[in-house]
């Protein structure tokens, strides 16, 4: 997943999109945190 997620990002040219996609990443990191999700058991996606 981390991967596709490079991949997808390598081919992103737009700059807002590319902000957009990080601040997506960053509440997602933070809702993540929030909740205390244990994603350790699953990088093999």
């Amino acid at each position: 997943m981390k991967d596709q997620l490079i991949e997808l990002i390598k081919t992103i040219d737009d700059t807002k999109t590319l902000n957009l996609l990080y601040a997506c990443a960053v509440e997602l990191k933070k809702k993540i945190n929030a909740e205390g999700v244990d994603l350790s058991a699953r990088t093999n996606n």
